[in-house]
């Protein structure tokens, strides 16, 4: 499993299809380096990043086990997360 942590575009760099290069980066990487999925969580008000997200094959994770699943976020308040997989394989 590879976890996606953050990815933020400024305002002006929006819709040119960066975002779209740079996550092919890291689809491929994670394809050639043999995991078998990319995790990620968000919040619900990141609309348009969910919507990207699903549109590049991930899913929502239902019935999540923070603490087993994403360890790393511990200290975080994850009440109000979405949590996110994309199978590779």
């Amino acid at each position: 499993i590879i976890k996606l942590k953050r990815m933020y575009m400024l305002k002006e760099y929006r819709g040119k299809g960066i975002a779209q290069k740079i996550f092919d980066k890291l689809l491929n990487f994670a394809i050639k380096s043999k995991f078998n999925c990319v995790r990620l969580s968000t919040v619900p008000e990141m609309e348009r990043a969910i919507s990207f997200y699903r549109k590049n094959g991930f899913v929502e994770l239902k019935n999540v086990n923070i603490k087993k699943e994403f360890p790393e976020l511990k200290n975080e308040s994850v009440k109000d997360l979405v949590f996110m997989e994309r199978k590779l394989r």
